[in-house]
């Protein structure tokens, strides 16, 4: 859900949001699910982006996020899985999770 509140958020005037979800294969068996939410809004900058999931960054208001990516990220790896996120300035950000 976290994902989806920070796509919302970086479209104000409205926007994409997609989120997919699929099975990895390895022959014939399921090994990983991959779940994928993708925004077409701001977008982040370099520096921000290599930031994006120190626990209390934020480019909001003080007091209103900072631990929304490092929770999310402290789940998928305590899982076993990993994240990706991509993202550029104009385009918007996708955040992949490969769960194990």
């Amino acid at each position: 859900m976290n994902l989806l509140f920070k796509a919302r958020d970086a479209m104000p005037k409205g926007g994409v949001v997609s989120l997919v979800a699929a099975l990895i294969y390895e022959g014939q068996v399921a090994t990983d699910v991959e779940l994928r939410v993708a925004d077409n809004g701001f977008g982040m900058p370099r520096d921000t982006l290599l930031r994006a999931t120190d626990p209390f960054f934020t480019t909001k208001t003080t007091g209103l996020g900072g631990l929304g990516l490092p929770m999310v990220m402290s789940f998928v790896h305590g899982a076993g899985g990993r994240l990706y996120i991509e993202s550029e300035q104009g385009v918007g950000t996708t955040v992949t999770l490969l769960l194990l």
